[in-house]
């Protein structure tokens, strides 16, 4: 009876992890790669594990410095070496940048897309109510 509810158990497990790692929550795949001494924050913000946070850390080091060689990332406070081992393949410190996200979806929403939306929809909202104080005007026969 133990080993059946152990085997239940690792089953439940087992499809749990295939479950959370499916295609749908994954990364976006990266191509290319990112001159961490000249990359810009939303650059940098495209990297796995690279948030706004991280990417601002960075561009506050490299004011100070360049990077002199990628292993100098792991000077930043939040990139430790696990963080590192998923940027290497993306990583270099000379040339130009050339990473983006392959295939249709974004690697992340960017905050000027989003506030364009918004300000979209603020637009869409204020001529809907200009349309309205336009439609009350008094329609009716004085005849």
């Amino acid at each position: 009876m133990h080993k059946l509810i152990q085997s239940l158990l690792c089953g439940a497990a087992l499809f749990a992890s295939l479950a959370l790692a499916s295609p749908a929550a994954a990364a976006p795949e990266l191509s290319g790669q990112i001159n961490i001494n000249t990359a810009t924050e939303s650059q940098l913000d495209l990297l796995p594990g690279i948030g706004p946070s991280i990417a601002k850390k960075v561009l506050a080091y490299r004011a100070s410095k360049d990077f002199g060689e990628i292993t100098h990332l792991m000077r930043i406070k939040g990139i430790g070496r696990k963080t590192f081992n998923k940027l290497k393949p993306y990583l270099a410190v000379d040339g130009a940048t050339t990473l983006q996200a392959v295939g249709s979806a974004p690697a992340r929403k960017d905050k000027d897309a989003k506030n364009a939306k918004n300000a979209k929809n603020a637009d869409n909202a204020k001529n809907a109510k200009n349309a309205d104080s336009t439609d009350n005007t008094d329609n009716t026969d004085n005849g």
